[in-house]
């Protein structure tokens, strides 16, 4: 309930607001719904439409054991400075770009029938943004351009419990709520990067613990992102 209020999703007596039926629409988690919110707001809508889908399936990549260095060097190419989210972006936009050729995906080590499941999800979610009064024109996806900052701020408006600052003694991350220790996964393209305050989708115990889909963000989004919730 917590989350919930936090997010707008319910006022101060736990009823559910009008942000929250809308929310509530979506089948995904509340943050990401947060999140789709918010970028009708910021005017990258279909962008965060794919992220959400991509983020809602498994094993993208694959890398077999003999062309484990040309898996690698693949997935490189996809790599933008902004964090694995925006990569994320960039693989999308290829794989139209060929056409949805499933022979790009083979050459690129791209799990061809996880991108299907996510071409699935990404249109149940955008009918249901349909039906809440989206135009269709904003559904519309970019062939190769996209405001990186607005998707990440968008992500800020939902998932805000999801960020930390890296301690500059240890060279680690602090988790803002719950202050545990995290380290970058070492798949993000953030890994060696090391920006002072990101934003994570997804924490991961391990032999450590990891943080997994990071965005390089601005502490004064958060401010932003509060107001609006």
């Amino acid at each position: 309930l917590v989350t919930l209020h936090s997010l707008g999703a319910l006022d101060d007596n736990q009823n559910i607001t009008s942000r929250g039926r809308k929310m509530a629409a979506f089948p995904i988690d509340p943050p990401f719904s947060a999140a789709l919110l918010a970028a009708q707001e910021n005017a990258c809508l279909a962008e965060m439409l794919t992220v959400v889908a991509l983020l809602s399936i498994e094993n993208l990549y694959f890398a077999p054991s003999e062309q484990r260095d040309a898996a690698n060097a693949a997935r490189k190419t996809f790599a933008h400075g902004d964090g694995d989210i925006l990569t994320l972006i960039n693989l999308w936009q290829r794989w139209h770009a060929q056409k949805f050729s499933s022979q790009w995906c083979r050459l690129h080590f791209v799990n061809n029938r996880a991108l299907a499941t996510a071409v699935d999800i990404r249109k149940q979610l955008a009918n249901i943004a349909l039906k809440q009064g989206v135009e269709e024109l904003n559904l519309a996806e970019s062939a190769s351009s996209f405001d990186s900052e607005a998707i990440r701020r968008s992500l800020c408006s939902g998932l805000f419990a999801n960020v930390a600052r890296r301690d500059t003694a240890s060279g680690m991350y602090i988790t803002v709520v719950g202050r545990q220790k995290v380290n970058i996964h070492p798949t993000s393209v953030l890994h060696s990067r090391k920006p002072e305050w990101i934003l994570y989708c997804q924490l991961v115990f391990t032999s450590k613990m990891f943080v997994r889909d990071v965005s390089v963000i601005q502490p004064e989004w958060l401010q932003s992102a509060a107001t609006k919730s």
